[in-house]
């Protein structure tokens, strides 16, 4: 093509970009010139045409991702359905370049469908070369629709015993993407399963490589039992290249080892269709083949040989071999030499000989039983020399490989090696090997005094990498076992009073001091210990901060009659008042009111209730609770203190502060932020909208609703920062929420983040469970709390849960409609509601009967111009379900009227209510 040479030297020398692309551009403006002009081009042309298109792409210097090669996608098709074998071939190429992404455009996807006529044609041709550029395709490009329309013509390919080996291997690949794409293909087709099978015994060694990832999906995905039936036969091919391999041709050795891929690939399989041989019916020739094929692999791939290649070949196999012998449960001493021969390939100067032989020492004493582990822990100090290992990722399969080899009776030592190791290790690996330490000490350890000792020393060193929930285990232990209380806390107040402590340190001296502070008062007083934490205050993080204000408040429950303490507490209360911080600030607030009621008999009762001793953790959470024991002395029956005379105390005198009355206004105590209502409104028609909106921040609300649990939906909340500034404490709060004997309950499953950026998102999930029906009264406000420019703001909003949103639509024939809404008539009134409704749709007979359905309930079919009648279920969790019937009339252009009926009293009445509050607010 003298016209693409002559293109590619003009490219050549042009030695600035910007000609080149100017070169470039020219070029394809007269490509498209070309392809549009009408007149009919040779196939020479088009090929030398798309050609030129296919080197732009792979070479040009130019963004090639903004170019579009649209106008060439008819001259490809025509490319497809020549008979020269050249043109066919540019054609498949071009598809193969220029559509190879994964994020496919809508025109790129209908493109790959007009093509499947030609791979069609290309498939039921007798010319082989056709063939094997189609199968090649596909095997590229498969998708759902192509396995539709292809398989069957692949899978006849793969079957027909006049194919070639060559076209066997193409079809097995290209079959493979078909069936990934689309696994039904092989469930609709379940009798091709058999004679893809039957294919691993085919003589051509590389048709049996090419067809086992097809196998090995067949058993992972579609039919696990039917493909176990081919063990015998993987078991005889494995024979004829191990222990036979004077019987495979030459061209398939490779550093005198009969195709070690293929060795490779049957392993792999083989692991796979064997999980567990004890309970699986392997005739035991089939057994003792593949235990004679891994001695002999083991003692043939352990030979020393100084070609790079071929060391990598062998230990390829060697590692593959071995993990089908974890498999094989084989007899001890062949055990113990393929761990020492493994452990052998750990001296290696290569990484990635190390990194594989860690990874089969970790799969053999992973599922090889306590003789792996008795064999391997002989190396446990070569393992730990692994751990200062220039490679990451050989230290940290080190430290897996040290994790599974430790026992009850090696606990103390690798603890301690690993502690020793923690001193020099990166970021990185510091906190791999604290979950390691700490997973190993609760799984291990016998002496409690050992753990909380060994925890503490960890935490110390590890610090601010700590992951969260090591030291809240720590926390668990000490509080369930009442031996350790005095004597954590005389060691916390050793760690926290190091001039370089832990955060995480103070955090469990946050939570433990200030429940048993009070057992080590005679070594350090109560006042000592708030002096100390006090300081330390202002050098951690706001959550730290607020759990120490807790502890102070708990200080000063045990000291409860000491001013000087109480004085301190003020001054420290008085300064979080200004936090920047929300929560700081809400507790300092809150904190400060209780202090100030000390002096009252009322106030003493009401403190010591807020800041009671808290329950003992459920055991059951955690084994390792289980492990170092639960403190049986402690006189905590269930789990939990008993405040019943102290809230009677409370509630005979004086009404209790907090107790919350039901029903209640929602605009009494704190008022909604204006235009809350177009939101809340908008949600009752509409599944999802925009739910609130100002210039600083933007939420949608979308509603989804639980197939399997009706009478349960789920609020997702999406707020996006709209202001020119970040926003920082943004937090999410439920207020004016009933939560005695609650007819709705409302739990905030995920929480929004703290900070959004500018234009960034952030979600929010909330869950409703409707218990019984309930007035507009019972919603709760949902509060909306963040900093903007220094600034706080404070949203309040009434949550959208309505009463409708809990209905399910059930159709009804129309005389059995009015059967039932006889039936419910004999309630008496509290079981209809009458209202009549203005508005400017009342004319709108289509809307009606759309609103009709928006609320849940079915449309009723019957031949009135005048009445629509509905039909729905109202699900609850306590209450069972009730059948809710509607009637609505149209009376003029501006009024209708609606009548509610359901087999509960006074629920028809709160669903109109609801409606007319929609009307007179829309």
């Amino acid at each position: 093509m003298k016209g693409l040479q002559q293109f590619i030297a003009d490219l050549r020398t042009l030695n600035a970009k910007e000609e080149q692309d100017k070169r470039i551009k020219s070029e394809i403006v007269n490509i498209q010139k070309q392809f549009s002009s009408g007149s009919k081009l040779t196939g020479y042309q088009r090929k030398k045409y798309i050609s030129k298109l296919i080197y732009i792409y792979l070479t040009s210097s130019c963004n090639t991702s903004n170019l579009d090669f649209q106008f060439g996608h008819n001259q490809i098709l025509e490319l497809l359905s020549s008979k020269v074998f050249s043109e066919k071939f540019i054609g498949y190429l071009s598809i193969s370049l220029l559509i190879s992404s994964n994020n496919k455009s809508e025109s790129e996807a209908d493109f790959l469908n007009l093509i499947i006529n030609s791979l069609k044609n290309d498939l039921n041709s007798h010319d082989i070369e056709a063939n094997l550029l189609a199968l090649q395709c596909i095997a590229t490009l498969g998708n759902e629709t192509w396995a539709n329309f292809l398989a069957e013509d692949v899978f006849q390919i793969l079957r027909s015993p006049t194919s070639s080996p060559l076209l066997k291997k193409r079809s097995s690949l290209a079959l493979l993407k078909l069936v990934k794409a689309s696994p039904e293909v092989l469930a609709r087709h379940n009798p091709w399963i058999p004679r893809i099978l039957a294919l691993c015994d085919d003589s051509d060694l590389g048709v049996v490589l090419s067809v086992l990832p097809l196998i090995q999906f067949i058993a992972k995905e579609i039919d696990f039992a039917q493909a176990q039936q081919i063990i015998p036969t993987l078991a005889k091919k494995l024979n004829l290249l191990i222990m036979e391999s004077n019987n495979v041709p030459d061209d398939y050795f490779f550093g005198e080892i009969a195709n070690p891929w293929l060795i490779v690939r049957i392993c792999g399989l083989l692991e796979t269709l064997i999980p567990d041989v004890q309970h699986l019916n392997i005739d035991l020739n089939t057994l003792r083949t593949l235990r004679a094929c891994v001695s002999k692999t083991i003692e043939f791939t352990t030979k020393k040989t100084n070609d790079l290649a071929v060391r990598n070949a062998h230990n390829s196999v060697l590692f593959s071999v071995i993990g089908l012998a974890s498999h094989l449960d084989p007899s001890p001493e062949a055990l113990s030499s393929s761990i020492d021969a493994i452990t052998k390939l750990l001296d290696s100067n290569e990484t990635n000989t190390r990194y594989l032989a860690l990874n089969s020492l970790i799969a053999l004493c992973s599922q090889g039983g306590a003789l792996s582990l008795q064999t391997s822990r002989k190396h446990l100090l070569k393992l730990f020399h692994l751990l200062r290992d220039q490679d990451v990722s050989i230290c940290r399969k080190s430290l897996d490989l040290i994790y599974t080899l430790t026992d009850s009776e090696s606990i103390e030592f690798v603890v301690d090696e690993l502690l020793k190791t923690l001193k020099g290790s990166d970021h990185v690996l510091k906190s791999e090997i604290a979950i390691k330490v700490s997973v190993l000490s609760e799984k291990f350890a016998k002496n409690p005094l050992w753990f909380v000792t060994t925890m503490l020393e960890l935490i110390d060193h590890v610090g601010l990498t700590l992951n969260e929930s090591i030291w809240e285990r720590v926390v668990q232990i000490v509080v369930n076992n009442e031996n350790l209380h005095k004597f954590t806390c005389a060691e916390l107040m050793r760690y926290i009073m190091k001039p370089n402590f832990a955060e995480p340190t103070v955090k469990i001296a946050a939570y433990l001091l200030g429940e048993f502070g009070y057992t080590i008062k005679d070594e350090f007083p109560i006042h000592q210990q708030f002096d100390i934490l006090s300081t330390i205050y202002f050098y951690v993080s706001n959550s730290t901060r607020a759990m120490l204000l807790t502890t102070f408040l708990k200080f000063q429950k045990v000291e409860i009659e000491e001013k000087q303490l109480k004085s301190k507490l003020i001054k420290f209360l008085r300064i979080e008042i200004n936090s920047v911080d929300s929560e700081l600030q809400q507790r300092a607030v809150e904190y400060l009111a209780m202090i100030q009621k000390l002096n009252s008999e009322k106030g003493k009762v009401l403190f010591n209730i807020v800041f009671d001793e808290s329950p003992v953790f459920n055991s059951r959470q955690n084994p390792l609770l289980l492990r170092l024991g639960n403190s049986t002395e402690l006189n905590k029956s269930a789990l939990v203190k008993s405040t019943d005379n102290l809230t009677q105390k409370l509630t005979t005198k004086a009404p209790n502060p907090f107790k919350q009355n039901s029903p209640v206004k929602k605009s009494a105590g704190a008022p909604l932020t204006p235009n809350w209502d177009k939101g809340f409104y908008r949600i009752f028609e509409f599944n999802q909208g925009v739910f609130f909106e100002n210039s600083l921040v933007k939420v949608i609300l979308r509603i989804n609703k639980n197939n399997n649990k009706k009478d349960l939906l789920s609020f997702t909340l999406t707020f996006t920062n709209k202001s020119p500034r970040p926003l920082s404490s943004f937090i999410t709060t439920l207020t004016e929420y009933k939560t005695v004997k609650p007819n709705i309950i409302v739990n905030l499953l995920e929480l929004p983040d703290t900070d959004i950026d500018i234009d960034h998102k952030t979600s929010s999930i909330i869950e409703v469970l409707l218990r019984s029906p309930f007035s507009m009264e019972d919603i709760p406000n949902l509060r909306i709390q963040f900093n903007s420019g220094g600034g706080f703001n404070n949203i309040r909003l009434k949550l959208p849960i309505f009463l409708t949103k809990y209905i399910t639509s059930t159709a009804l024939p129309f005389p059995q409609f009015l059967q039932h809404w006889k039936q419910i008539d004999s309630l008496g009134e509290s079981g209809e509601s009458i209202k009549q409704i203005y508005s400017d749709r009342a004319g709108d007979k289509q809307w009606l009967l759309r609103f009709v359905e928006k609320l849940g309930f079915a449309i009723v079919e019957q031949q009135s111009e005048l009445f629509i009648f509905g039909a729905g279920i109202l699900h609850t969790s306590s209450s069972g379900n009730f059948g809710t019937l509607m009637k609505l009339k149209l009376i003029d252009q501006g009024t209708f009227e609606i009548r509610i009926r359901a087999t509960s009293p006074n629920l028809g009445e709160l669903i109109a209510n609801s409606i007319v509050s929609y009307f007179e607010h829309s």
